[in-house]
């Protein structure tokens, strides 16, 4: 009988399972009380105490508790750490190590719990105090993005522009700015919002600031002008008169044009910037003229200069000598203009010097035909006259000195009738063919009158 107990397995794990039966019931009808435990935040209470002083604090290690409480076994998991509130007092810190005692009471479920709560670790709150810093700063813009192609962010206006800000000393010391940020990209018009200002460092890169780093402002309203770029030519007005001999041909720069930026209405307006300055002056000048002129202060109201370092730029009024060529035109390439039905014209043969004034690169390239000769005969009466040759030259050349052609008019009628004249006596003057009879008396006394 013994060994068949102790051999059989079934009979071995039917009174386990009775044994698990009747523990279970045990604990089931009797519920019986355990200790537990919550980790449970700590709140510190009075800070007003420090803030009175200009004082504020940091919590050195854990800001959280372990407390420990009985309850019945089966209310165990009712019970959450939400259940209770732990705090520590200002009032009650140790001033020279910081220390604070952590108290802890039940706000939900408080009949469940049998005894307690007691705070088992850490029992105190050790925090680190140091002054409290109050500083006001000029807030700053950090658009973000690229205006659309054309355009130029202009100035930006903030509602309020300065922010004051206050906490720990060690903190606002990190701060170097205060700025807000706002996207700008694709802008081709003025943009405008509110944000909520952040906190940056002497790089301009933004800071993570805790709960103790307040702004003592709410959001800020902006608005930021988004301006037009144009590229506008240089208009030099240059005054005064080159020494004689000499010519000014043109102000030269290394900015012909510049770019500004401004309104939509203001940009359009603007054809050129006309710049006249007493240092453009040229009176009695043999050579080039070098100075520097500011263009900001040409620039009508609203506009700004954009793309250049420095505004003030260098001009030269350039100045160079004259040259006189001389041509041989033959006669016979001078057209007349005016004639008149009335008369006939007849230039006498031969060859004329004319004379042409200009820059070296001008006259240089002047050719007879190119010069076009004329020389004017109208309202001229018949006779022998001398006629000014006048000739067709580009804007920069000149014609020197007077050079004239002779021209024979006649009027039509009387040429004819010289010209029927001369025919019929030389008709006359024809000797007939010789007669082998000798002609009479009369005929010969007829031919002689």
């Amino acid at each position: 009988m013994k060994e068949k107990l102790l051999n059989n397995l079934s009979l071995k794990l039917a009174a386990i399972v009775c044994a698990f039966l009747v523990w279970l019931g045990v604990v089931n009808v009797a519920n019986p009380s355990k200790t537990i435990t919550r980790e449970i935040p700590v709140t510190i209470v009075n800070a007003e105490v420090l803030e009175q002083a200009n004082m504020t604090y940091e919590v050195i290690g854990k800001s959280t508790a372990t407390i420990s409480f009985k309850a019945k076994t089966k209310d165990e998991y009712k019970i959450k750490s939400e259940d209770f509130y732990a705090s520590a007092d200002i009032a009650e810190m140790y001033d020279v190590t910081g220390a604070i005692p952590i108290t802890v009471r039940v706000v939900s479920h408080e009949d469940l719990i049998e005894s307690g709560p007691t705070v088992r670790s850490p029992e105190v709150i050790r925090i680190q105090t140091e002054p409290l810093q109050t500083k006001e700063f000029a807030l700053k813009a950090y658009p973000q993005g690229t205006v659309e192609g054309g355009y130029q962010a202009g100035g930006v206006t903030m509602r309020p522009d300065t922010v004051t800000v206050k906490g720990p000393q060690s903190l606002i010391g990190q701060i170097s700015s205060v700025g807000i940020e706002f996207d700008v990209d694709g802008a081709d018009a003025d943009v405008s919002g509110q944000a909520t200002p952040g906190f940056y460092d002497a790089n301009g890169n933004a800071l993570e600031m805790d709960e103790s780093v307040k702004l003592l402002s709410g959001d800020v309203a902006y608005t930021m002008r988004v301006l037009q770029l144009k590229e506008i030519p240089l208009n030099f007005i240059v005054a005064g008169n080159v020494a004689e001999g000499f010519r000014f041909v043109g102000a030269e720069t290394t900015v012909p044009a510049i770019t500004v930026a401004g309104t939509n209405a203001a940009v359009t307006a603007l054809s050129e910037i006309r710049i006249q300055n007493p240092a453009l002056n040229v009176e009695g000048a043999r050579s080039d003229v070098t100075t520097e002129v500011d263009i900001s202060s040409y620039l009508p109201a609203g506009l700004t200069v954009t793309g250049l370092d420095n505004t003030v730029i260098p001009v030269t009024l350039k100045v160079e000598p004259l040259e006189e060529k001389s041509f041989t035109v033959r006669t016979s390439d001078i057209s007349l203009i005016g004639e008149s039905s009335v008369y006939s014209y007849g230039v006498e043969a031969g060859n004329v010097e004319v004379t042409v004034r200009g820059l070296a690169e001008d006259v240089e390239g002047l050719t007879v035909s190119s010069m076009r000769p004329t020389a004017d005969v109208g309202g001229i009466a018949s006779g022998t006259h001398q006629i000014k040759v006048v000739l067709t030259l580009p804007e920069n050349c000149v014609q020197t000195g007077n050079t004239d052609v002779t021209v024979h008019i006649r009027e039509r009628n009387a040429q004819t009738e010289g010209e029927t004249a001369a025919s019929e006596s030389a008709e006359e003057s024809v000797p007939e063919e010789s007669s082998t009879e000798a002609p009479s008396e009369a005929e010969t006394a007829e031919g002689q009158t």
